[in-house]
């Protein structure tokens, strides 16, 4: 009910969806599909428009809360510099406040399991529309999210509903009959999701290091401003007594933005998921390349090894989405977790 009712809610966003549409395919134009195919591909960039909003919407309100928990952390080092020192205090409560309004908003719109739950459901319908291109019969239904029923049963359910479309499973073959044909357009997501899982690791392992730099470097400033601070003060005398308490808060503001940097790298996964998907890039591309060798070859037990590699791919796309929804179930952002 709460994916219908967001679909009527974004019904003005037909351009996105044509855009997820085209993404389907890797913005090569697919013709010829059956009743099933335009069904699954329907269903499916409706539900990726739906996550790739929900997922933007609820990071950039989650940048926010830590923004402006460096804020108030700021607010509360310079405390101790200005003379009314209440307006900071005010500026540091006022700091968290927002924040917990802004995480709380968040949580109450339930954005990162919208998010969540729209891209396993798109997932497993960009597997099922590869596996009927492929000429294959297996539902995705049968071999997805076998471990995580409970709360995401509703999205097996909502897959089993290709099963409707028994007759046109049956006569997959009337799309082409040439199987060149139908091994073509599967090897497009197959080469389309080398390339983005091997991207995307790439994506995160520079997110990783960079936040990770950023945090190093404020936690050296944290270390050795309070030792510039004494020297600072002690070759000044007392004509700068103000050096010393600067150099204090600004050693509290850069460690208390370290620990929320370090913090964010552990909350995002980014080693994790750079390390499963460089794991998944090595299995797609390692599948195109048998894939290419069985097009060259072109006898019928090749073909037959080809729908084999397609079918053990989506069987792995399903189980690493199905790993993918577990850590985000497990590691969701949230005020106490930020603030830690």
């Amino acid at each position: 009910d709460r994916y219908n009712g967001d679909i009527v809610a974004n019904a003005g966003k037909q351009q996105e969806v044509r855009k997820s549409w085209n993404a389907l395919c890797e913005g090569n134009v697919a013709t010829g599909l059956t009743p099933a195919m335009q069904w699954v591909a329907g269903v499916y960039s409706w539900a990726d428009m739906l996550a790739l909003h929900a997922a933007n919407r609820s990071l950039q309100l989650w940048n926010i809360v830590f923004a402006l928990l460096a804020l108030g952390g700021l607010a509360l080092g310079m405390m101790r510099i200005f003379d009314r020192g209440w307006i900071m205090l005010l500026g540091y409560y006022a700091a968290l406040v927002l924040a917990l309004l802004v995480a709380q908003s968040e949580v109450w719109a339930k954005r990162r399991t919208r998010h969540e739950d729209y891209r396993a459901l798109a997932e497993a319908l960009r597997v099922q529309f590869f596996w009927l291109a492929a000429g294959l019969p297996d539902l995705a239904s049968e071999k997805y999210l076998r471990k995580q029923a409970g709360e995401m049963i509703w999205i097996r359910d909502a897959l089993s509903e290709c099963s409707l479309f028994s007759e046109s499973l049956a006569n997959t073959d009337e799309v082409a009959k040439d199987a060149v044909a139908r091994l073509d357009l599967a090897r497009v997501w197959v080469n389309g999701q080398a390339k983005y899982f091997h991207d995307t690791s790439l994506k995160y392992q520079k997110l990783r290091a960079i936040y990770n730099i950023f945090a190093f470097l404020l936690a050296g400033i944290g270390f050795a401003s309070p030792i510039f601070g004494v020297l600072a003060q002690s070759i000044s005398g007392q004509t700068r007594l103000w050096i010393g308490p600067v150099c204090h808060a600004i050693a509290g503001v850069a460690l208390v933005w370290a620990s929320l940097a370090w913090n964010y790298i552990e909350l995002r996964g980014f080693a994790r998921e750079a390390r499963q998907y460089a794991r998944m890039y090595d299995l797609f591309h390692a599948a195109d390349e048998l894939l290419e060798d069985f097009e060259t070859e072109s006898s019928k037990e090749s073909f037959t090894f080809a729908e084999d590699t397609i079918r053990e791919l989506g069987i792995e796309a399903l189980s690493e989405n199905g790993d993918w929804l577990v850590m985000h179930r497990e590691r969701k952002l949230s005020p106490g977790l930020a603030a830690g």
